[in-house]
Order: C-alpha cells, then structure tokens, then sequence
C-alpha cells in the first residue's frame, strides 16, 4: 500500500514530496521503502513579441545563454536560430477558356 492509500503496484506522481510504500508477501512478511520526489520547475524561455518582417530580412532568435540543450523546429541544437530568409515566389496564372453550353444574351440600356 503506497502513502496515499492507492493499492496499485505503481502510482503516478505530479507533486514534490516523500512516497512509501509497504508491501506484504503470503507468509505475513511487511517491508517498506520510500522516495523523495523534487520537482524541477522548467527553465525560463522568452524569444521575444511575434514579428511581421519583409522579404528578405534576417532574423535570428535567441533561446537564453545557460546550461541547456536547445532543438529548434528544424532539428537544429544551437543557442541561436537564424530564420530562413521569407521568399515570395510569383507563380504564373492558369490561362481559363470558359465554356459556354447556353448562349448569353445581353441587355443594352
């Protein structure tokens, strides 16, 4: 039986503090073991206000100097990310014929 009273063989833990747990076997034999759970609040992150940016302006975004591993969205582990310059690429308009099934009459006023 785990501290909090659950009788399950693992407990799922969310929360700092100590966990015990006592056991039983058939022969009416008790042992007892606890741990001592610390959690870690995550490290502080801020790249900054959202930014509107022209074609062709840089951009770099930093994570944070300090002992931390980085991974940016495109699988790179640096501190830094340079953004990949926007590029707007003109594509050419479908040429359309339309295609008439009824004639189309026009009222001239």
């Amino acid at each position: 039986m785990w501290s909090d009273g659950a009788l399950s063989q693992t407990i799922n833990v969310t929360l700092a503090g100590t966990y015990t747990v006592t056991v039983s076997d058939a022969s009416g034999c008790i042992n007892s073991d606890d741990v001592v759970i610390t959690v870690t609040p995550p490290p502080f992150l801020e790249l900054g206000p959202n930014q509107t940016i022209c074609a062709g302006t840089a951009v770099v975004l930093d994570a944070g100097a300090g002992n931390f591993n980085y991974l940016w969205n495109d699988g790179s582990t640096n501190q830094l990310y340079r953004l990949p310059l926007p590029v707007f690429i003109q594509l050419p308009l479908p040429t359309f014929l339309p295609v008439v099934k009824q004639p189309i009459m026009f009222l001239l006023l």
